[in-house]
C-alpha cells in the first residue's frame, strides 16, 4: 500500500493508467500508479541518499520527482483512455509520453537544465530517444495540434488540482525536500491556452532533447547522470506498475547482511583466521589468497558487510560474480542461508531451468514450481534481489547497451562485488571483464573483493591498474600448512591409456571417491564409456547434457560427495571436464587428471580432501598430451616443467605458498610478453568500442548483436528428445525447455553443414541429429 493520499478529485479516479487484471474490471488509476511508482522512487532514494553528490547532479532527485509525477499524464488523452477501458479495438498508434512533455512546463521553466532532464526521462522511459526522434521528427505544428486536442478541457483542470493538492505535499511526505513548486500553475489553464501554447511548447522540447542526444554523443567520457536519471525512472516505473499487478513485492532494500561483528557471532567464530579478520575491517577494494575450504565465501561476506556507508547502513547491492554455473547455483544456496530466502537472485544463461527444478525438488509440483521460478524471475528482471549471484556476462550487457542497460547501471551505483575465481577467464575475455570492472570502479563507485588461489604477477599488475591498488590479503603460512590437503604425482603417459585407466579401476574398487578430469568433452566421454565396460558404474558431467540431466547429476553428486554429504558411500567415479573446477562444492578422495595450465590444475585439486577428513589425499597428473585443446601448448608445457621439478619421480606434498612464484616462473619467458599484448589489445578495442560508446537514452542494436555473437551461444534438441518436446511444450513448458542442449555457434554450424542440424520452424529451435542420453550426454 502507498503511504500518499490520492485525493478525491472530480474524475481524477476516472483517468485510468492500466488495464484491468483478469477477472476484475476496474483498471488502476493513473493517481494509484503514479503514487506507487513514487514509493519506489523513495526506496531508490533510501538506497544511496548521498547520490546526487557524488555525480554532481544536485537537481537529479528533483528532476526525478518530477518526472516521476508527470510520466503518465500523456494517458490522459481520449484515444488512450478509449482503448484502455476496452471502448477502442484498433491501436491508440500515439506514444503518451510525448503528450506528457507538454505538462513539463508546470513544473520548470523552459530552456533551463530541469526541464531539458525531466522532459528525457519522461519522454525516454518507455522507449529509447532514437525511437521517439523517429516516430515524431521535428513535427509540423498542425500534427502536433491534433494530438494534444485529445486533451479533454475538464481534464486539464482535473490534473492541475491533483497537482496542485499533491506536488509539495507528495514531495514532503516521500522526503524530496528540494522540489520547488514555483512553475506550478496558480489556476488551470483554459482548453484554448493549452491547444495554443502545448503544440509549440512540444517541438521545443522535442527539438531541445534531439540537441542534448547530439550533445551526449559528442561528449568524450561517460555521462553518469543521464544514465542514473533514466535508469531510476525505468526501476521505479517497472517495480511501481508490478505493484498494481500483484500484491506483496519486496521493496528496494539494501543487502541484508549485517555488521562484521555480529556475523562472527552468528556463525560461532570466536577465532577467525588472520585473513578473515583483515576482511572484515578494510574499507576498500581487496584482493584475497586464501586456500580452498578456509572459508573464502565467509571471509568475503565479512568484507562486503564492513563496506558500509555509514553505520547504519549496508550496502545497496552484492553482486557475487563466478564463471561456471555450477558454482552458481551451488552458491544461490549458500548466500540464500546467509541473507534469507527471497533476497537473492541466480542470473546466468540456463538460471530459469535452475530454479524450476530448485522449486520442483521443494513440492514435486511442475505447475507450482514453474511458477515460482517465473516469480523470482520476474523479481530479477524488476531489479528488486539486494544480493546477485550471477556470471560476469550479465553485467557485460550494460555495457553492450542492451535494452534496459540504464536500469542495470543504476542498480550497480555504488555495489559491493565478489569476484571469484578470477584466473578462469582466458585472457581476451578477461581483458573485457576487467575493462568492464573498472568502469564499474571509476565512473560506478563499485568497491571490489577479487578471489582467486593464485595471482600471479601479471594478473595482479592488470588487477591493480583497473581496479586498484587493492590492498593484498592472504592466509598466513601457518593457515595455508593447516589447510594442506594433497600428495601429488606426475605419472607418464596418457590418462585414458591402460595403465592410468587400471589406476583408476583399482581405486573405484577399493571404495574411495574417484574424480576423472579431461581437458575434452570426447575424451571424457570416451573414458567414461571405457569404465563402465569394464565393470565400473562411472558418472559423466560436462557441458553437454541438457539442463535437466546436468542438474540432476549434480545434485546426486552433491548429496553422495558434497563436503555437508552425511552418507558414508563414497563409491563414485565421477568423469568430467573442466565443469567441476570452479566452486563446486564436493569432496572427492582420489583424483586423476590429464595435464593442464597449474592454476585450472589447482582448481581440480581443490575437488579432492576438501573437508580434510585427515592426511594427505593423492592427486595424479598425467603427462601427456601436451598437445591438447582448448589449452595453449607454453602453459601446458610450463605446468608439466613444474610438476616434473617437484612431484616426479616421487610424489610429495603440495605447498601452496609456493604456487604463485611458480606461475611466475611460468611466464618469466615470452609468454607473459603474448599474454601482455593480448590483453592489451582486448582492453583497447573494449574501450574504443565498448566504453567510449556508453551513453544515456539509446541501445545499439550493433553492439548487442556483438555481444550475442562473442558471449552467447545457441541451444539445440536432441532429435532423440524432439516428441517429449512436443509432449511437454504446451502443459509444461519449462520441463521442455530443460531438455535443449548448449552448443557454440561454431559448434552447431558444423553440424549443419554436415547435414545434421535443421531448423524446426513451429518450435522456433535447432533439432540436431546426434546421439543424445543422460550417461554421454550429446555426441559430437
Amino acid at each position: 500500500m502507498s503511504s500518499l493520499v490520492i485525493p478525491e478529485i472530480a474524475g481524477l479516479t476516472d483517468l485510468w493508467a492500466k488495464s484491468p487484471a483478469s477477472g476484475s474490471t476496474q483498471g488502476i488509476s493513473l493517481a494509484l500508479h503514479t503514487a506507487q511508482v513514487m514509493e519506489r522512487l523513495r526506496q531508490l532514494r533510501e538506497l544511496r541518499p548521498q547520490l546526487a553528490e557524488q555525480v554532481g547532479s544536485p537537481g537529479l532527485w528533483r528532476q526525478l520527482y518530477w518526472a516521476v509525477f508527470l510520466h503518465d499524464w500523456g494517458k490522459s488523452a481520449t484515444g488512450f483512455q478509449e482503448r484502455v477501458k476496452g471502448r477502442r479495438s484498433e491501436p491508440w498508434g500515439r506514444r503518451h509520453e510525448v503528450l506528457s512533455l507538454a505538462f513539463v512546463p508546470y513544473v520548470a521553466p523552459l530552456g533551463g537544465d530541469d526541464a531539458r532532464w525531466i522532459a528525457a526521462a519522461i519522454a525516454t522511459h518507455h522507449k529509447d530517444l532514437l525511437d521517439i526522434r523517429s516516430k515524431y521528427p521535428v513535427l509540423e505544428s498542425e500534427d502536433l495540434e491534433d494530438f494534444v486536442s485529445e486533451v479533454p478541457a475538464e481534464v486539464l483542470v482535473t490534473l492541475w488540482r491533483w497537482m496542485r493538492d499533491c506536488g509539495v505535499s507528495w514531495a514532503e511526505t516521500l522526503g524530496f525536500s528540494e522540489v520547488d513548486p514555483s512553475a506550478m500553475p496558480a489556476q488551470p489553464e483554459t482548453l484554448l491556452e493549452f491547444r495554443e501554447r502545448a503544440p509549440r511548447d512540444l517541438k521545443r522540447l522535442l527539438l531541445a532533447l534531439g540537441k542534448m542526444a547530439d550533445d551526449l554523443e559528442r561528449r568524450p567520457g561517460i555521462h553518469v547522470p543521464a544514465l542514473l536519471l533514466r535508469g531510476h525512472l525505468m526501476n521505479a516505473d517497472h517495480a511501481g506498475s508490478a505493484d498494481g499487478d500483484r500484491r506483496g513485492l519486496p521493496g528496494f532494500g539494501p543487502v541484508p547482511l549485517s555488521t562484521p561483528q555480529e556475523l562472527l557471532q552468528t556463525w560461532g567464530w570466536n577465532k577467525p583466521h588472520p585473513h578473515q579478520q583483515a576482511c572484515a575491517e578494510v574499507q576498500g577494494s581487496i584482493s584475497l589468497v586464501a586456500p580452498t575450504g578456509s572459508g573464502k565465501t565467509e571471509s568475503a561476506l565479512l568484507w562486503a558487510s564492513a563496506q558500509r556507508p555509514n553505520e547504519e547502513m549496508a550496502p545497496p547491492r552484492l553482486f557475487y560474480i563466478l564463471p561456471y554455473q555450477a558454482s552458481m547455483n551451488a552458491m544461490l544456496e549458500r548466500l540464500t542461508q546467509v541473507c534469507g530466502e527471497g533476497k537473492v537472485g541466480l542470473q546466468h544463461g540456463r538460471a530459469r531451468h535452475a530454479l524450476y527444478r530448485r522449486y520442483f525438488a521443494r513440492d514435486d509440483d511442475p505447475r507450482g514450481a514453474a511458477r515460482d521460478a517465473a516469480a523470482e524471475r520476474n523479481l530479477l528482471r524488476l531489479n528488486l534481489p539486494p544480493v546477485r549471484v550471477l556470471s560476469p556476462y550479465q553485467l557485460l550487457k550494460a555495457f553492450y547497451r542492451l535494452r534496459g542497460y540504464e536500469a542495470i547501471l543504476t542498480d550497480a551505483y555504488g555495489a559491493t562485488f565478489i569476484c571469484d575465481e578470477i584466473h578462469a577467464y582466458e585472457v581476451k575475455r578477461l581483458a573485457l571483464i576487467l575493462g568492464m570492472l573498472g568502469s564499474l570502479r571509476r565512473d560506478f563507485g563499485g568497491r571490489f573483493c577479487v578471489m582467486s588461489a593464485t595471482f600471479p604477477t601479471l594478473l595482479r599488475n592488470v588487477l591493480d591498474e583497473e581496479l586498484g591498488p587493492l590492498t593484498p590479503i592472504a592466509a598466513t603460512a601457518k593457515t595455508q600448512q593447516k589447510f594442506q590437503r594433497h600428495r601429488v604425482q606426475l605419472l607418464p603417459g596418457l590418462l585414458a591409456g591402460d595403465p592410468g585407466l587400471e589406476r583408476i579401476i583399482q581405486r573405484a574398487n577399493a571404495g574411495e571417491g574417484v574424480l576423472v578430469c579431461c581437458n575434452r568433452i570426447s575424451r571424457a566421454q570416451q573414458v567414461a564409456a571405457v569404465l563402465r565396460s569394464k565393470g565400473v558404474p562411472a558418472e559423466l558431467l560436462h557441458g553437454r547434457f541438457n539442463a535437466r540431466d546436468r542438474l540432476r547429476k549434480e545434485a546426486v553428486l552433491r548429496e553422495r560427495m558434497g563436503t555437508k554429504a552425511t552418507g558414508t558411500d563414497r563409491r563414485v567415479v565421477m568423469v568430467a571436464t573442466q565443469v567441476v573446477e570452479v566452486s563446486l562444492d564436493v569432496d572427492f578422495d582420489v583424483l586423476f587428471t590429464e595435464l593442464a595450465p597449474l592454476d585450472a590444475l589447482l582448481q581440480r585439486f581443490g575437488r579432492v580432501n576438501r573437508g580434510r577428513r585427515g592426511g594427505l589425499r593423492d592427486v595424479f597428473v598425467f603427462s601427456g598430451p601436451m598437445e591438447d585443446r582448448p589449452y595453449d601448448q607454453n602453459l601446458l608445457q610450463g605446468a608439466f616443467d613444474i610438476l616434473q621439478a617437484a612431484f616426479h619421480p616421487e610424489p610429495a606434498a603440495l605447498d601452496e605458498t609456493k604456487v604463485n612464484g611458480w606461475l611466475d616462473q611460468i611466464y618469466a619467458s615470452d609468454l607473459a610478453e603474448r599474454w601482455e599484448r593480448e590483453y592489451r589489445v582486448q582492453r583497447d578495442m573494449f574501450q574504443h568500442a565498448v566504453l567510449n560508446e556508453l551513453r544515456a537514452f539509446q541501445s545499439d542494436a550493433a553492439l548487442e548483436e556483438q555481444f550475442y555473437q562473442a558471449f552467447d551461444g545457441v541451444e539445440v534438441l536432441p532429435a532423440s528428445l524432439a516428441d517429449e518436446y512436443r509432449r511437454l511444450a504446451d502443459e509444461q513448458p519449462l520441463e521442455a525447455a530443460q531438455l535443449l542442449v548448449p552448443l557454440r555457434w561454431s559448434q552447431l554450424a558444423r553440424l549443419k553443414r554436415a547435414g545434421q542440424a535443421h531448423q524446426a520452424a513451429a518450435e522456433n529451435l535447432w533439432i540436431v541429429q546426434a546421439p543424445y542420453s543422460f550417461d554421454q550426454g550429446l555426441e559430437l
